[in-house]
Formats: C-alpha cells, sequence, structure tokens
C-alpha cells in the first residue's frame, strides 16, 4: 500500500514538473522596461510634450501642473536629469508642434516669445519676443533649410490678414513670405505653416489657410502652392473640403504628390498641377483627422481618426489596404519602426504590424498607478537602431525594448 502511494506521488510529482505554471514575468508579451524615472520630484502627475532624441539625450516639455512648462534634458541610456529650462515666459505648451531642432539649439515658440536653448547646457542662446506687436503668433513652426517658418495674423478674433513669415535661425528680422487678406466674403484668414520641398531651382511652399466667418460660425478650407522664387501662387484650390474645416497639421509629401487633410476626408494632390488625384474619406462624418498627422512608410499612407481605427492607404490611389478598428482614441503622433506603427492611445501603448494591420502590443503602463497611463496626448520617441521605445505615462519616463516582428 504505501509503494502504491509512492507511485501515485511520483507520478503527480512528474505531470507538475511536465506542465508548469507560466511565471508572468517571462510572458513574452510583457513590456520589458530598460530603465524608468519619475518625471517629477514629488511624483505629481504631468502632460509631456512629444520625445525628441537628440544625440544622447532625450528633450520634451514637460507641463507640471505650474503656470508654465518645463523644457527637460535626460540622458538616453539612463533617464537621468541633465538640466531643466525653467522660464515662466513659456506658458503652458504642449509641444507638437512649437519646437524645432537644429544642431545643438532647441527652438520654442511660446506663442510670440521665441527661444533657442543650447541642448547641452540648457540655457538661452537667444530670446526673441514678438508677441505684444499688434499680431497674433499661432503655437506652428517649422524649420527648412535653416530658416524657421510661422505664420501670424492680426491680434484679435476677426483679424483682417494672415502672414506666413520666416526669419534666420539664429536671429534677425522677420521677412514676411505670403500675406492673404480677409476678402468681401467675410472669411478671416489663417495661414498653416508650410511642408517645403524643392523643384529644380525653385522652393516650392504647399500650405493651408484655415478661415471662420465669425458673423455665421463657417469654416473654409483653401490649400495652394506658392513659389519662393516666382513670388507668386502656383496653383490653388478654394473650399476644398465641403465641411469647411481643415488639420492644422502641415501637409506630407510622397513621390510628387501632397496630402492635405481635412474634417474627415485625406485629398492626395498633385504638387506640379494642382489637380485632385484621390480622396478617401472616414466613414463616419464624426470620425475626423484633426488631431493626427499622417504616416507614410513601407509604402504604405497610415491615418489615425480620432475614435478608435487606424488605416492603411496605398499612397498612389487611395485604396484601403487594411484597418485596424481596436487602436483607441486621442493619438496625436505615429511613429515607424522596423516592420512596425506605434503610438500612444487612450491609455495604452499600442504597436501595429505595418503590413498586416494585427495588432503586436495593445499595453498599459507596467506602473500600476490608476493615474500613471500612457495617453494620446503623449507621443513617443522611437530609436529604430536600437529597437527602443521611449514613452511617457503621466507619472514616468521610460526605456521600453521594442517587441520582435515574427
Amino acid at each position: 500500500m504505501n509503494y502504491l502511494i509512492l507511485i501515485l506521488l511520483l507520478l503527480t510529482g512528474c505531470e507538475n514538473q511536465a506542465d508548469p505554471m507560466p511565471d508572468p514575468k517571462e510572458d513574452p508579451s510583457a513590456l520589458k522596461v530598460l530603465w524608468s524615472e519619475k518625471l517629477n520630484p514629488d511624483s505629481t502627475t504631468s502632460f509631456t510634450g512629444p520625445i525628441h532624441i537628440n544625440g544622447d539625450q532625450l528633450i520634451f516639455l514637460n507641463s507640471y501642473f505650474k503656470p508654465h512648462s518645463l523644457v527637460q534634458s535626460r540622458n538616453i541610456k539612463t533617464g537621468k536629469l541633465n538640466w531643466t529650462y525653467d522660464n515662466p515666459d513659456l506658458g503652458e505648451l504642449l509641444g507638437s508642434k512649437e519646437t524645432v531642432f537644429s544642431g545643438n539649439e532647441v527652438v520654442i515658440n511660446a506663442h510670440g516669445h521665441f527661444y533657442n536653448i543650447n541642448t547641452i547646457s540648457g540655457a538661452s542662446s537667444l530670446i526673441d519676443k514678438q508677441s505684444g506687436q499688434g499680431l497674433g503668433w499661432p503655437a506652428e513652426l517649422m524649420l527648412f533649410d535653416n530658416y524657421l517658418y510661422c505664420s501670424n495674423d492680426e491680434s484679435g478674433v476677426d483679424d483682417n490678414f494672415s502672414n506666413l513669415v520666416r526669419r534666420k535661425i539664429n536671429g534677425g528680422e522677420w521677412e514676411n513670405i505670403f500675406t492673404e487678406e480677409k476678402g468681401s466674403d467675410g472669411y478671416s484668414d489663417g495661414l498653416n505653416i508650410p511642408i517645403i520641398t524643392v523643384q529644380g531651382l525653385d522652393t516650392i511652399l504647399l500650405f493651408a489657410n484655415r478661415m471662420w466667418h465669425f458673423a455665421n460660425s463657417k469654416g473654409r478650407f483653401d490649400v495652394m502652392a506658392y513659389s519662393l522664387a516666382g513670388k507668386k501662387i502656383k496653383w490653388k484650390v478654394d473650399s476644398i473640403d465641403p465641411t469647411g474645416l481643415g488639420s492644422s497639421y502641415p501637409p506630407i509629401i510622397y513621390q510628387g504628390k501632397v496630402y492635405f487633410q481635412g474634417h474627415h476626408t485625406l485629398y492626395c494632390i498633385d504638387i506640379e498641377s494642382g489637380e485632385q488625384l484621390w480622396k478617401f474619406a472616414m466613414p463616419e462624418y464624426l470620425h475626423t483627422m484633426l488631431q493626427c498627422q499622417p504616416l507614410i512608410a513601407d509604402n504604405k499612407l497610415f491615418l489615425k481618426s480620432n475614435d478608435v481605427t487606424l488605416y492603411a492607404l496605398n499612397p498612389q490611389t487611395g485604396i484601403l489596404d487594411w484597418k485596424n478598428e481596436d487602436t483607441e482614441y486621442e493619438t496625436q503622433k505615429l511613429q515607424y519602426a522596423n516592420g512596425m506603427v506605434m503610438f500612444t492611445s487612450h491609455h495604452y501603448l499600442l504597436v501595429i504590424n505595418a503590413r498586416t494591420g494585427q495588432t503586436i502590443w495593445k499595453k498599459k503602463s507596467p506602473f500600476e498607478d490608476a493615474e500613471a497611463n500612457f495617453n494620446g496626448w503623449i507621443p513617443i520617441g522611437v530609436n529604430e537602431k536600437d529597437s527602443i521605445i521611449y514613452a511617457c505615462d503621466k507619472k514616468n519616463i521610460m526605456a521600453i525594448k521594442m517587441p520582435e516582428l515574427k
């Protein structure tokens, strides 16, 4: 009898060894955090701007629930703080459109207060205050060929003109490139920052004019190409979107085509002629594309609506390749690396197979705190070479090893 009990115990032990319980620490789908640091010393919550990789630094805006934002630099290998730029004049910024990088300088547009900050020391190398001179300065800023491009308009709600301006990144006078004046139809102008391409000896600026009629609460969305050499409009498409609304993001360029975002329709236009080649509309009217700029990579155009859907289109034809309807809300920026599309949405970090649309990751923050969630308004940084994602939840910054695409 004792021998029988012993045999049964041995058999039971063998069965347990053959089918062990999985260790959650060895879960291949789990986030592999290489390092993490608190964003703020008192562990309060923050909203951070996009994480810029600048050599051995991670640089971003940190809205510390103060009256103004901070600029932080952190070591890319450890997350340790290098320096903080603390200037009350910055105000509250999100950093998605207000910052550009050039060598060892980051330039921030705080609504007409421009700050050149040295990325090595964190000190201001130039402060250029333009606001308070009868002009309004939207936050959008871009850099091309050592020039900063921005727009300004008449201060006030119902303005009479909008200017596209530029100056050298290291200072100097602002040069007025193009002015759009309020027409007899009563629409107030609002020029967006351009995307710029060189064609032969000419530099072409492609941008939108987002207008609003304050008396009847209607919008108008015009798009145009401007010849910098000829100092004239190359082509213009009036009222391209029937809703009268469009995104404030600059368009994107790919293989002789420019893509503008309307309210819930994407328009593909030939750069040379201004001819509309195709358009792609969201299936639902309330599914807009105003929040997130499209991304072209791997010969696909990725488009994120304000709802839960990510689309992949053929950039030549606009034909839908695939869609993923489980990506959550509030995405601000898409990233691509190693065959995968990556972004944050409402509470999640998502990684999608760019070829198939299959979800590889849909993960919440590894820190178990109801307030420490990923957020679509806190975009990630991507190091494709080392396969690392740099992400912030509302309390922590972290380096996460990318999944391997199988």
